[in-house]
């Protein structure tokens, strides 16, 4: 049975605050004419409706959708002026969100179940027939809404609205449930946006989200949206209570006071991985106008200014709830960042979502940065180089990426890993390496890897292959200003495989030519010759010049005399007879190829070193080492033996 609409229409004309609310209506009118259209598609989703339609026509616009029939207290409300009986859980005010309507029409109809009306003067419901398109509706179980165009308006204000129909924003379609699609259409046109939902990973609350335009999948946008219900707290709702403005408005507050509240949070997918957004408005429900400047959507039933553009400022006393619903966005955040773990969602690309400090988020979500800053301090979301995750205070970076390939992160620290290799401070992560810098990941410097090494054994080193050894050399190469620290370690590997400090001890460069590799080949077994596999490979140059800093010497035969086998001969243990016999013919075979002021040199210095093997007068068991200048040469060199002759009595010669 329809509704006693003349009732309706004498209670609105005798009560003076209905005038009031319509004056205030005029004062908080939209600033775009067409918004009206938005009002229809949350009106259709809180009546539960799947399915909006809106036909554009010359004169009029007719709207309907499959949701709940209207009621009664359906048609109290849409033809009050601040009084709803829409709940919390609710998108918006009946009354006043309906009231956008008469930017272009001054008689509303309305055709749902026995209920078949329009309104005049904004609040008077009058009964009317329905015939035509909107009657077959009807018996369709629709809800008809029939805008017939003011008498004023204009062309231009009817090709305004269908330019909104064309480009109503897809994305307002991403809160709302069970709404899945809008159609529109007028003589020559037509469009619509859908939105498809499906569970993800069989989680309840969280849910995979896709969005369409004109069924064209090349412009179609997929988002993940998180979702926690959340029990609105007494203090909140007794200030709901103290700012209601009637008996209506309390008793509506009381009895939707125990309905949670659900809060969401949705990023936009690409490719399977998540992606940053550069604009993000607040959603409640539908969009607003406010930037959060977040890189992803939040949404929940925010108290929003009439135009439902905006947010009163949350700073306000008295805008508790709004606070309230941004702190459990917030306390939600790491949970989702926890889901997202779960999901292997957590990769590198992920983090470009991440606030940053020097972001301009506004004040009101201040909150929910701070939390998420304190979350990847404080809990294991950093993923590592073994495609982990770990806390902050346990990850590092190394300031040259060849270090990864040297050295374990645990070797340096222990319980720690590397910071994935993809998140580095490169154009292309830039802000994903900041965000990590912010949670508290550090560098490893080149001279914390020298204080490292400095604590290694020689036998720890002795037990790295010659290409790792390679690796630590190209690394230590490009270390310039730590080059007098480096020469102090023991890093020169020897054919012997001994590890020496080069800058304490002679070490030679294996020649290049076969011939000179087959003079010193008696006794390369005893010569400082540098382990020939380090110098293999396309890196040859740098590890050479590198060597050569550290104090490795070419072989010249001149410094092979004068800085390996002279010395010898200068210690208390003398080399042995054959070793001599080697040296002496190693001598002989590379004098002619020093140069003749180096000869000149050499004689000297041989002259006054113990190096021929000589026996005392007439005891020939009496041997030992002496200078050139206190030998004499025997019958064997000279084929004259009077000499040993005249001294075989003289035990000192």
């Amino acid at each position: 049975m329809a509704s006693d609409y003349k009732s309706i229409a004498k209670e609105h004309q005798t009560e003076t605050k209905h005038l009031r609310g319509i004056l205030r209506i005029f004062r908080q009118l939209y600033s775009d004419k067409t918004h009206f259209v938005y009002e229809l598609v949350q009106n259709a989703d809180d009546n539960k409706s799947r399915h909006l339609e809106l036909q554009l026509g010359e004169d009029e616009l007719l709207v309907w959708n499959d949701g709940c029939q209207f009621t009664k207290r359906d048609v109290r409300s849409i033809c009050s002026i601040g009084s709803s009986n829409k709940d919390l859980t609710q998108i918006g005010t009946f009354g006043i969100g309906f009231k956008a309507v008469y930017n272009y029409t001054d008689l509303p109809e309305i055709y749902s179940g026995d209920e078949r009306f329009r309104i005049r003067n904004f609040t008077k419901p009058e009964g009317i027939g329905v015939d035509g398109m909107a009657a077959e509706l009807v018996a369709q179980g629709k809800t008809v809404f029939r805008l017939p165009f003011k008498k004023e308006l204009g062309q231009e204000d009817i090709e305004h609205l269908k330019k909104r129909l064309c480009h109503l924003e897809k994305r307002a379609l991403l809160f709302l449930d069970p709404l899945e699609t809008v159609q529109w259409r007028d003589e020559q046109d037509g469009g619509s946006y859908s939105r498809r939902r499906c569970l993800y990973d069989e989680n309840q609350n969280v849910s995979q989200v896709e969005l369409m335009a004109n069924g064209d999948d090349q412009t179609s946008e997929t988002f993940l949206v998180f979702r926690k219900n959340v029990q609105p707290p007494k203090d909140v709702i007794d200030i709901l209570l103290q700012q209601a403005e009637d008996d209506d408005e309390r008793q509506r507050i009381q009895r939707s006071a125990m309905k949670q509240q659900p809060v969401e949070v949705a990023f936009k997918l690409r490719d399977g991985q998540i992606a940053a957004m550069d604009s993000c408005v607040l959603f409640a429900y539908l969009p607003t106008e406010k930037e959060t400047h977040l890189r992803f959507f939040i949404q929940a039933r925010y108290q929003t200014t009439p135009a439902r553009d905006n947010i009163p400022k949350i700073d306000n006393p008295q805008n508790k709830w709004n606070k309230w619903l941004v702190q459990e966005t917030a306390n939600f955040l790491p949970e989702v960042l926890e889901r997202l773990k779960a999901c292997g969602l957590l990769e590198p690309a992920f983090f470009d979502v991440l606030p940053l400090k020097d972001d301009t988020v506004p004040p009101e979500f201040n909150l929910i940065a701070k939390t998420l800053r304190k979350a990847m301090r404080n809990r294991s979301f950093v993923p590592t180089q073994n495609g982990g995750h770990a806390k902050a205070e346990n990850v590092f970076y190394p300031h040259a990426e060849s270090l990864r390939q040297l050295i374990k992160c645990s070797w340096l620290h222990p319980d720690s890993s590397w910071l994935h290799p993809e998140i580095r401070d490169t154009e292309g992560f830039r802000r994903h390496f900041k965000v990590m810098r912010e949670a508290g990941v550090r560098e490893v410097s080149a001279s914390q890897m020298l204080h490292w090494l400095e604590n290694r054994s020689l036998d720890w080193l002795k037990g790295r292959s010659d290409e790792w050894l390679r690796s630590l050399y190209g690394y230590l190469h490009r270390q310039k200003s730590e080059l007098e620290r480096i020469k102090k370690l023991p890093l020169v590997r020897l054919e012997n495989g001994q590890h020496v400090c080069a800058s304490d001890q002679l070490v030679f460069f294996l020649p290049d030519a076969d011939e000179d590799r087959k003079k010193i080949k008696p006794f390369l077994n005893e010569l400082p010759i540098l382990r020939s596999a380090l110098l293999e490979g396309d890196d040859r140059n740098d590890i050479e010049a590198f060597l050569k800093n550290l104090g490795v010497n070419v072989l010249r035969p001149e410094d092979l005399i004068r800085k390996w086998i002279l010395p010898q001969y200068s210690q208390t243990d003398k080399p042995s007879v054959e070793q001599n016999r080697l040296h002496i013919r190693y001598l002989f075979q590379v004098w002619d190829k020093i140069s003749e002021t180096g000869r000149k040199n050499m004689r000297e210095k041989i002259g006054e070193i113990p190096i021929l093997y000589t026996y005392r007068g007439g005891r020939r068991e009496a041997r030992d080492f002496v200078a050139p200048c206190h030998a004499y040469l025997p019958e064997a060199y000279t084929s004259d033996g009077d000499l040993e002759t005249y001294f075989s009595v003289c035990d000192d010669v």
